[in-house]
């Protein structure tokens, strides 16, 4: 028994998202000048676990459970225990990966973190049947499918590192496994199946619309192959990677159309602001499935996996531009987070700083390919990333 911290929680997500856009930002700052006393890589790996289970995933079951609290209120009491752990292997795994890299601390707090995602599928599964959107059940539940599935990259790259025992392709093959399942598996399904449930489940949706979420948990499979394209596979699975990933292009495409006709609706039912920062979300959305979709072609692939800026604004294009603001966009529907004039202002230091870090890697990657190098990139990369800091800093400050 016992109530759910919500917004409690709520308030340390948006903490770690300011926390994750300093770090950021130092790492930036670490490419064009010295800091000795910071290694790069182990900072990284310390800023990526940190995003995923600190912000991400964090407020991902945060969300979750507000949708189902009438139905959790009985398991307050391990809800809010495997919320605190959570967070302290969130803070774990940043400290420990930066201090070693891959070592026995990080990798048990990485282990641990793992288990919690099992406690939380299984505490939560029972009760996604009380979801009133049928859509949202799937969705839900594909997340929380893939959320643990995602673990067996995680394994195999914490024992090729624990054990020294590296395989080129083994290693890429498994850091593109949990990236794939996280990123479109855990949190696309889980945040469109909030999308579902708290703004969907007020219309009548054709069956089109209704097919969307069964598409996609189907195609997150076979679209794992866009991630090893470089790796020889038959022409028949190619084919099935290239038919999934254009599938799901064309039914998000009815999806954003059939929004189109209630878009007046929507703005009213979540307020200007909120639905502002969810259109974003979805322009940011449509790009990711048609440059996932466009990889399928063998050059663009080659130039996609090639070139280090191409891939970290990829990276950034849905963990910022998609997930980020959608979870955002949530939190403040949800009113677990206040969204003022000067949290709004916030918001939009945000957005401008996530939009200038996308031009700015895009112009890297086209330098890259055309062996030219943008002057000043890295500079202007710095800017970015403590224009996010700014606005990351402003929303957790006032909201």
């Amino acid at each position: 028994m016992g109530s759910i911290h919500l917004r409690a929680h709520a308030k340390f997500a948006i903490y770690n998202l300011a926390i994750l856009a300093f770090i950021g930002a130092l790492l930036r700052y670490k490419i064009v000048f010295q800091l000795v006393w910071i290694d790069q890589k182990h900072l990284l790996h310390g800023h990526s676990h940190f995003a995923f289970t600190g912000w991400v995933t964090h407020a991902l079951m945060l969300l979750i459970v507000y949708v189902l609290q009438e139905k959790l209120h009985q398991k307050g009491k391990h809800l809010n225990r495997l919320f605190t752990l959570n967070l302290i292997c969130a803070y774990g795994m940043l400290i420990s990966f930066a201090a070693q890299g891959y070592g026995v601390i990080s990798i048990t707090f990485s282990t641990l973190s793992i288990i919690l995602g099992y406690w939380f599928a299984i505490l939560i599964w029972p009760h996604t049947k009380s979801l009133k959107s049928t859509s949202a059940k799937i969705l839900v539940r594909s997340a929380l499918i893939f959320h643990s599935l995602s673990s067996i990259g995680a394994f195999t790259l914490a024992f090729m590192m624990a054990t020294k025992t590296i395989h080129q392709n083994w290693y890429l093959a498994a850091v593109y496994f949990f990236l794939h399942f996280e990123y479109n598996g855990w949190f696309l399904l889980g945040l469109l199946g909030l999308y579902y449930e708290k703004i969907l489940s007020h219309y009548r949706l054709p069956k089109t619309i209704n097919k969307l979420p069964i598409i996609l948990s189907l195609c997150v499979l076979p679209t794992y192959f866009l991630s090893t394209l470089w790796m020889s596979m038959p022409i028949l699975v190619y084919f099935l990677v290239v038919f999934a990933a254009i599938l799901q292009l064309l039914f998000w495409l009815k999806f954003i159309y059939f929004l189109r006709a209630i878009f007046s609706h929507l703005k009213n039912q979540t307020g200007a602001a909120i639905h502002t920062i969810f259109l974003l979300a979805g322009s940011a959305l449509t790009i990711k499935l048609g440059l996932q979709a466009g990889s399928t072609i063998p050059q663009l692939s080659t130039w996609a996996f090639g070139f280090r800026p191409i891939v970290i604004g990829y990276l950034h294009l849905v963990l910022l531009g998609v997930i980020s603001l959608s979870i955002l966009a949530f939190l403040f529907h949800s009113e677990l987070l206040q969204l003022s004039t000067k949290v709004k202002s916030g918001i939009i230091i945000l957005v401008l700083g996530i939009i200038f870090n996308e031009l700015l890697l895009l112009a890297q990657g086209v330098g890259a390919i055309s062996m030219n190098v943008i002057a000043f990139s890295n500079e202007l990369l710095i800017l970015a990333s403590l224009t996010m800091l700014i606005g990351a800093s402003r929303i957790a400050k006032f909201g």
